[in-house]
């Protein structure tokens, strides 16, 4: 089983998209506010073409909270310029599935897909979803950035849940819920993380993050079929940090919640 990892979005800009609707610029992909989505503009097939900074290396990519099904297709595209992602690609996943295995209705689709560590300026993301009953595609966040890992997967005493937010209000006789979407969260822990690993890795990337910046954690990247009700995109709580309790290794333990999507 491959080990769990965290991904920090890198910075990104936006180059060119093949179709937006005026209520649902490509642009939005590029914030963490809820309801603010990309949406095509009246069409199933889309491109849109982002740049990273040179000398970034990347090896995840994701198109998250899409209303796309199953059999739709994601494909990306790397290069070091916008006409050689189609012509001279130094990196091409090919069409791959938007998700594979089950995902309750009450979850957006996550696509995410692995690459070896790609360094390029331009990255191009073709979505296609012929005959989607929408008429249009939707997404709310793209991710492109490099996975982090402790080498030593998380303990078996980890904790998904569900945070509500909905706010309930009650009298004598009464009570009304002002009802919000829950979000979905983990708590994990790591007991062991080399010392190496923790001084040249981990610690930077906890505290690159900290608490307010987001992360998409996959807790267990070689499985996809579990990503859709398990992978989270959301920022850490409580202070991220952790303990030395071995003579060469330090122990962790970190909450991350889901960002309103």
């Amino acid at each position: 089983m491959a080990v769990s990892c965290f991904v920090k979005p890198v910075p990104m800009t936006l180059v060119s998209v093949g179709s937006q609707a005026t209520n649902g610029p490509a642009v939005n992909l590029l914030n963490d506010l809820p309801d603010m989505v990309w949406r095509t503009d009246a069409v199933t097939s889309s491109d849109i073409v982002l740049t990273v900074p040179a000398g970034t290396v990347v090896d995840c990519i994701a198109l998250l909270f899409s209303n796309l099904r199953s059999t739709d297709r994601v494909r990306v595209r790397a290069a070091n310029s916008t006409t050689a992602t189609i012509n001279s690609p130094v990196f091409d996943s090919r069409d791959q599935d938007a998700y594979e295995g089950v995902k309750a209705d009450n979850f957006k689709t996550k696509t995410i897909i692995f690459a070896p560590d790609v360094k390029a300026t331009h990255w191009r993301i073709t979505v296609t979803a012929t005959n989607h009953p929408d008429g249009f595609i939707q997404a709310s966040r793209i991710v492109i950035g490099k996975s982090v890992n402790t080498t030593h997967d998380m303990d078996y005493s980890c904790k998904q849940f569900s945070r509500n937010q909905s706010i309930v209000t009650e009298g004598n006789g009464w009570e009304t819920v002002e009802h919000y979407d829950p979000l979905p969260g983990w708590t994990v822990k790591f007991s062991y993380i080399p010392m190496e690993v923790w001084d040249n890795t981990f610690f930077p990337f906890l505290h690159s993050v900290s608490n307010s910046k987001p992360v998409l954690f996959v807790p267990v990247p070689d499985q996809p079929k579990t990503w859709q009700h398990e992978v989270v995109y959301g920022r850490m709580k409580v202070e991220p940090g952790g303990d030395c309790d071995h003579y060469d290794g330090w122990r962790t333990e970190l909450t991350v919640i889901g960002l309103a999507s």
